[in-house]
């Protein structure tokens, strides 16, 4: 079926709405291949936007909602939990230029237990303990330099890696 704006759909059908298997386009270039309940994607699904990001996962209620894995555009993907579009549970994010994080994000930042790599050749090799807000939090995490001797967490504020706005401050666990 062919939209007046343009946007295509082929596929199921069911009470006048998108339903089963079908395929949606827009003109800018999104796509969804996948999954429809009554006119929403819903279950397993593809979905491509112009810019070159894909989501490959499931969908629930018109949401990427479940376990998936996005790749943005920049080559940055993220493989986990998503809720309402959203990092959410455990996951793991692997950045272009090596860095890897494997732990918890909540609404969409790292939060909570996880383990930070940065790319080889750096000096600080990996932060293992907690974040908040997307930032290390906490004296009780454990952090290595590349050469394998120990380094304060604190030393992260200075690669610009604490954040300031988090309502973590170092020496307290507990937030």
């Amino acid at each position: 079926m062919r939209y007046p704006s343009g946007d295509e759909y082929d596929g199921g059908w069911m009470d006048s709405h998108q339903y089963g298997e079908g395929t949606y386009t827009r003109p800018d270039g999104y796509s969804y291949i996948g999954n429809w309940n009554m006119g929403k994607r819903e279950g397993q699904g593809v979905a491509q936007w112009p810019s070159g990001s894909k989501y490959t996962g499931e969908f629930l209620n018109g949401f990427i909602h479940g376990e998936g894995t996005w790749q943005v555009a920049d080559g940055t993907i993220y493989t986990g939990s998503i809720h309402k579009e959203k990092a959410e549970g455990l996951g793991e994010l692997r950045w272009v230029n090596g860095g890897i994080y494997k732990g918890s994000f909540r609404n969409g930042l790292r939060d909570g237990y996880g383990v930070y790599t940065w790319p080889t050749g750096s000096n600080i090799a990996k932060y293992i303990g907690e974040w908040r807000e997307g930032a290390p939090c906490g004296s009780d995490g454990v952090c290595t330099r590349s050469d394998g001797s120990l380094c304060l967490p604190n030393v992260l504020s200075t690669l610009g890696l604490h954040n300031t706005d988090s309502p973590c401050e170092w020496g307290r666990t507990a937030v």
